[in-house]
């Protein structure tokens, strides 16, 4: 049975980014904050990947 419970790591990991915890807020701080008008799924740090 599938957990509702998914933490930042796994998602990292499952899209091939570094998922330890200074990489995770690096990516955070890095990115943040995303532009009001611009929908998550359109943000530039995306990749066809």
């Amino acid at each position: 049975m599938d957990t509702p419970h998914h933490p930042f790591h796994e998602l990292f990991a499952q899209l091939g980014l570094p998922c330890d915890r200074l990489s995770i807020a690096a990516f955070i701080k890095t990115h943040t904050p995303l532009a009001g008008d611009i929908a998550l799924p359109d943000a530039d740090f995306w990749t066809p990947a």
